[in-house]
């Protein structure tokens, strides 16, 4: 890995964060919540609607880092 860069959050990264949110849910909440429970989360919490309002929101800072 050559370092990390980050930027603040755009419409274009939505499909990243999507991808992001549900892994680490996954993984973190598996055995915690059934599966059903975390699809259901982030088709709501993590979904284009929610997250485009995030992101374009004045008072909200959402940030997206990468790898590079």
């Amino acid at each position: 890995m050559t370092g990390l860069t980050y930027h603040k959050a755009q419409i274009a990264d939505i499909a990243g964060i999507q991808v992001v949110a549900a892994e680490s849910w996954r993984a973190t909440y598996a055995g915690i919540f059934t599966p059903q429970f975390i699809d259901d989360f982030l088709a709501d919490a993590y979904s284009t609607v929610n997250l485009t309002g995030s992101i374009q929101h004045e008072q909200s800072i959402f940030w997206v880092a990468k790898a590079g």
